[in-house]
Parts: C-alpha cells; structure tokens; sequence
C-alpha cells in the first residue's frame, strides 16, 4: 500500500543491483512472449520482477529503471533491425525506451502518492502509454502487449470491439493480480479472489470469443494467388538480375493460375524499377496480365517531378502498387502512406540537414502517398498496404470504413534476414484481421507469405525463405464491425481513465507538500 491520503510518502530507499537485475529479467521474460519465441503464458506474467523492482522507489528513481527495463526489452524485441539500419536501431531503442520509462514513473507516482491500487494503475497507465506509443509522426505500435497472444483465438475476438487494447489490459490486469496474490502470499482469501478474477476476465473473453466468430466462407468468393518469389537482397536492384527477377514472378504466376487464381498478387517493390517508365519491363508485365487473364497486383516504385533538390534528388519518389486488369490497363494505385522513420524517410529533414547527411545518409528518400486508397478487382473492393503499415490499425479501418471487401499487405522484410521480425508482423496482421472481420492475405518477399481469415486464423502459411505461391479462396467482408465504425474509443477512455489517476497522484503529492510544509511551520 502506498501512504494514507494526505500524509507524507515513506522515505524512499536507494537503487540496487538486485532492482536492475529484476528489470532486465522482466525485459527478457516479456520477449519470449512474443512470436517467434511464442512462449505466451509468460506474458501474463513477466511483468512480476518489474513491479516488484519498483517497489518503494521515488518516481525519478522509478523512471531511470523503466528506461532500463525498455532500452533492454527493445534490443531483445527487434535485434533484427540492426543489421537492415544501425543508427536507426540504436534512435529506435533508446526513443521507444521512453515509453516504460514514463509507464513506470507515473505508475510510481500513483502508488507512492496518490495510493492509487496497483490493480487499477498498473493495466490502465500501460494500455494509456501503448495507445500514446501509436500516435504521432514517430508513431510505433510494435511489440503490443496482445501482440503474444495472437496465436490464442478465442482470446482475441474482442478485437471487433474495441482492438488490441484490450486484450493488452488483460495481460497487464493478469500480472497486476499475480503481483497482489504474491505480495499478500500467506492471506488464503487473497488467493482465491485473485484466481476468481483471472478466471472470470479470461474466461468472459473467452466466451466472447466463442459467440462472436463469424463464418469465413460466406458470400461469393474470389481465388487469389500470393507469392513469395525469395528475391536475394543483394540482387534485387540489381539491373543485370531483372530478367530472372521476371522469370521468377512470372513462373509462380502461371502455376497459380493453372491452380485457378483470378487475382495475382506480388511483393513489395516485386518490379525493381520504374514501372510506367521502363517501356520494355513495364510492357513485360502488362503482358503478362493479359496473356494470363488475371488481375495482378505488383509492388513498384514510382516517381515524379519536385521543384526543389533534396539530397540531389530532383523527384517525389514513391514506395507504391498498381493493379493491372486482364487487359493490361492500370486500374488503380497505392502509394504507401506511412513510411518507415530513418529507414525509408529521414522525419524533419527539411530542418535537420545534418542528419541526412551524416547519421542516416544512406537512408531512404521515399515521400509519403497521399491517402488510404481502396481499389477494385473483378466484382471485389480490397485495401492495400505495405509492408509495416500492417502494424498500424487505422489504415485497415479506413479502408474497411470507404467498402473495402478484404485487405491485401504487400511486404519484403528480406532486409531482417532469418529473424523473429516476419513472425512480429504476422502477429499484428492477425489483429487487423479479426478487427475488421475481413480476410487478410499477405504476399512477402522471402516470408511470412499467408491466408488469415475474418477470425484471425491463418490458415495457410508459406515457410520463410522458401520460393513459393499459395491460391486459395478469398471471401467478402461480411458486416462493419463496430470497431471499424467506433475506432479507438477504448483506447481513449483508458487513457482519459489514465489521465485522472495522473491528476489524482499530482492534487495529492501538491496536498502532501502543503501540510508538510504548515507542519514545519508550526515546528
């Protein structure tokens, strides 16, 4: 318990090694919860060393060691991006480190201050700093707390609700009422609540779960065909390898449609050049389209004139995709919104020249596309997005919200080698699946390359860094969930909720301050 209302806090005690030790076993822990790992029982637990390394910390003392649980949790979380961008992996680490930081100083503050339970500050003050974590120009949902439990399906159905946050709430209420049972471990009556409660929260979304799942063979389907091509990196752009680059594509896309695919779909960046200025590749595979009869989805670059130089480049340049018609005729385009930060843009870049030129000179200099379009196939709407887009939850949502029928993800995760980073994504794919009950296909690069369905199963999977192309049937969305309608509303109200347990810690530490003050007075 923290301090009564209205007096002073204890006296604090002083940092230890032990308290260290605690947080970075609570980082490790937590990693393993996560794909491809997938260990994801710890998650409802790995959090227990960090509570308890808080423990009568002052909340500057508490902040230092979520810093450190962060920065050790985000190394272990995406090591994988090392390789693809060293300055952008060490920014990243130590940006996102913040976030635990300020989780644990206000969740310290709120004990130590305001008395608020840990019960009520710990799920609440996480879901709020994961939810701020998505928002803004450097938003970055990865590495959500649902994100472990993506494989547990009828845990994650409450995602047509109200999205992924509240099944992180869960996770954190879960190691918040281990936490109480522990501290209060010799009190029989505390267990058993405890156990109550657990059992009552996951098995009321549970049963959620098992009502709310829909049919995912409904409707009048369409057979699509992703492929996953297995580009090597290395010579991917290289302009001696097009034709086998080519050969490659166009050797899978026949086997899909001697398999009966109407709709083809190929990776990220697939052409690796300029494909409605190229007159020979971009009239290559045009061709290709009709001589197949199918819809083709490609990923490509596109570019266009700007009137300023940055970098010495003269262009917008686009990371995009274009859906060509059995006819060869182009029936629509995407260009990716969201873009990576110091991977494929460098943010401010504009205002911070030295940056660019030194840090992250070899950075992308993709621009951003201007909005979340839905482009039509045959009788059929569908979303695209590429590559991490995939993490961010609104994308989805508006382009269920302007008809989308199901949703495409085009990706190359090639740079991150064989990682745990293809398996991450999937697990946040899985997500936008059961929020807009909308089947999902992805077509990657060297993998995961997949089939998910409106209830966040995948049902077909390829292995990674296998050439490969998977056709199976792909369904119309049903109805309009009510997340795709409402959005964010529970992420909203736990950080409004999270906002008042704030004021609350700071009108008490202020009251606290105030009579101690009139004590020394009256001394």
């Amino acid at each position: 318990m923290g301090p009564s209302y209205g007096t002073s806090p204890p006296a604090p005690r002083k940092l230890t090694s032990r308290d260290y030790l605690l947080a970075i076993f609570a980082a490790a822990a937590l990693t393993l919860a996560f794909p491809r790992f997938d260990v994801e029982p710890l998650a409802f637990v790995a959090l227990l060393p960090l509570f308890f390394a808080l423990e009568g910390l002052t909340a500057r003392q508490g902040a230092w060691l979520g810093f450190v649980f962060g920065l050790h949790w985000n190394v272990f979380l995406l090591y994988w991006l090392s390789p693809a961008t060293t300055p952008g992996f060490l920014s990243a680490v130590v940006y996102l480190a913040l976030y635990p930081a300020l989780f644990a100083f206000l969740y310290v503050a709120a004990r130590r201050h305001g008395n608020v339970p840990t019960l009520l500050a710990a799920p609440l003050l996480w879901v709020a700093v994961e939810w701020l974590r998505s928002q803004g120009y450097l938003a970055f949902p990865w590495g959500l707390l649902a994100h472990t439990q993506y494989k547990w399906n009828l845990f994650i159905q409450v995602a047509d609700l109200a999205g992924a946050w509240p099944v992180s709430l869960a996770v954190v209420a879960v190691n918040a009422l281990a936490y109480h049972v522990l501290k209060n471990r010799r009190q029989v009556a505390t267990w058993l609540r405890a156990g109550g409660a657990v059992a009552g929260l996951l098995g009321a979304f549970c049963l959620y779960g098992a009502l709310a799942r829909v049919s995912p063979h409904e409707g009048s389907p369409v057979r699509l065909a992703v492929l996953q091509p297995n580009i090597d990196q290395d010579v991917k752009w290289d302009p001696a390898y097009r034709d086998e680059t080519i050969r490659i594509l166009a050797d899978l896309s026949y086997e899909a449609r001697r398999e009966g695919a109407e709709f083809v779909v190929w990776p990220e960046t697939a052409t690796p050049f300029y494909l409605f200025e190229n007159y020979y590749y971009g009239n290559l595979v045009c061709e290709l389209a009709t001589d197949m009869d199918v819809y083709l989805l490609t990923g490509t670059v596109e570019r266009k004139p700007r009137p300023d130089v940055i970098r010495g480049n003269d262009h917008y340049r686009y990371n995009a995709a274009a859906l060509l018609t059995p006819g060869g005729d182009v029936a629509g385009r995407y260009a990716k919104v969201r873009l990576v930060p110091f991977g494929e843009h460098i943010p401010w870049e504009a205002d911070l020249p030295a940056l660019s030129n030194t840090l992250f000179a070899n950075s992308g200099d993709f621009t951003p596309g201007p909005g979340w379009e839905v482009m039509r196939a045959r009788d059929f709407d569908f979303g695209c997005s590429i590559c991490y887009e995939i993490i961010f939850p609104d994308i989805s949502r508006e382009q269920t919200r302007r008809g989308a029928d199901f949703l495409v993800n085009l990706t190359n995760e090639a740079w991150f080698g064989r990682t745990n980073a293809p398996y991450q994504t999937l697990a946040a794919a899985v997500f936008r699946a059961v929020e807009n009950r909308s089947w999902l296909v992805r077509s990657a690069n060297t993998g995961v390359t997949c089939f998910i369905d409106p209830n966040g199963r995948v049902v077909r999977k390829s292995k990674i860094y296998v050439r490969n192309q998977l056709t199976d049937y792909v369904y119309p969305r049903q109805y309009l969930t009510f997340y795709a309608r409402a959005g964010d509303w529970f992420a909203y109200g736990v950080a409004a909720a999270a906002a008042l347990i704030t004021g609350w810690t700071l009108y008490c530490g202020l009251r606290s301050i105030r009579l101690s003050r009139r004590r020394r007075g009256r001394d």
